[in-house]
């Protein structure tokens, strides 16, 4: 692949780009940047109807412009704007698939999170169900009852499909939500289904 360095102020970004970048997702760039450099060129067209319009890359622009990057690399397509649209879809949409089992076992959640990598369905924790046994009062049922307030923690008896099943409801939340906690996430899932079946 042949690239080119051009000053990002020849630079245009498309006005029909879709994504977005929280603050989050702009820290996440930053910091593989200060530490990797731009290894990564910007996908611009060349197509004389099209001159310099960025097609892929926009948020990884954003962020070297606000380091103080005057010249990035850039690798050059020669598209009509239909093709020049769709590639802008095509290079967020077309990425493989991961292996999850093996992301479990050779990184942290905190460390993929840390680095932007979303992850949608993975057991990295079951924090949430771990039980301070000295907390739990009575027995109501199937269910182990602890008094209410700071700290309290409970125990909800399930099989380890379910518990699968919620922690990656959970984990999904976290990321969505930019939540940190399991509690939070759980308590975010509650309100929202408590809103639905008040509507």
């Amino acid at each position: 692949m042949k690239t080119s360095q051009v000053k990002i102020s020849e630079l245009i970004q498309a006005d029909y780009n879709p994504r977005s970048l929280t603050q989050k997702q702009f820290n996440s760039i930053k910091q593989s940047i200060e530490k990797f450099g731009f290894v990564e060129p910007i996908v611009v067209n060349k197509n004389k109807d099209r001159k310099n319009i960025v097609v892929g890359g926009h948020q990884r622009l954003k962020v070297a412009s606000s380091l103080g990057h005057d010249i990035i690399p850039v690798f050059y397509v020669d598209l009509d704007l239909d093709d020049e649209r769709e590639l802008n879809i095509r290079l967020n949409a077309n990425v493989g698939d991961w292996d999850w089992d093996k992301i479990a076992n050779e990184w942290t959640y905190s460390e993929l999170e840390d680095w932007g990598l979303k992850i949608p369905v993975t057991d990295f924790s079951s924090e949430l169900f771990d039980v301070d046994t000295s907390q739990v009062g009575e027995t109501v049922g199937d269910s182990q009852v602890v008094p209410s307030g700071a700290g309290a923690q409970f125990s909800i008896p399930m099989s380890d499909e379910s518990k699968e099943k919620i922690i990656s409801v959970l984990n999904y939340i976290k990321i969505e939500q930019e939540i940190e906690s399991n509690e939070e996430a759980l308590l975010y899932m509650c309100i929202k289904f408590r809103e639905a079946i008040d509507e």
